[in-house]
């Protein structure tokens, strides 16, 4: 038996402060893991659009009907990933672009026409 070994890198690194810059932030962070010879990069659980720190500080999130908090959802939702839209082809391509397989975390958003047909 022939035993291959993968170079693999796990990114720890500060979050950007919305998809597109962190799309970016993906690309240069994913160019630097394959140059040094990684073959799968790993990024962290809502590493797109970031892990929503607040929910941890914030006395109100779970009033659901606050407008305060509406916003900083609505905001989240805005900067989510839509998988089979323009940002998840981002994704796609620092990966084909890199020769990598990625794994990235995502707060994942459905776009209005890309619905499963069994929800209502």
């Amino acid at each position: 038996m022939v035993m291959r070994s993968t170079l693999v890198a796990v990114v720890q690194a500060e979050v950007a402060s919305d998809l597109e810059s962190g799309l970016r932030h993906t690309a240069d962070l994913t160019a630097q893991a394959a140059a040094r010879g990684a073959r799968l990069v790993v990024f962290p659980e809502t590493w797109l659009p970031g892990y929503p720190v607040w929910l941890d500080v914030c006395r109100d999130v779970a009033l659901w009907d606050h407008a305060p908090v509406k916003r900083v959802f609505a905001r989240m939702a805005n900067e989510s990933v839509v998988v089979d839209g323009e940002s998840g082809a981002a994704l796609a391509e620092i990966a084909r672009r890199n020769g990598v397989t990625l794994v990235v975390g995502v707060t994942e958003r459905v776009a209005a026409g890309n619905r499963p047909r069994n929800i209502v």
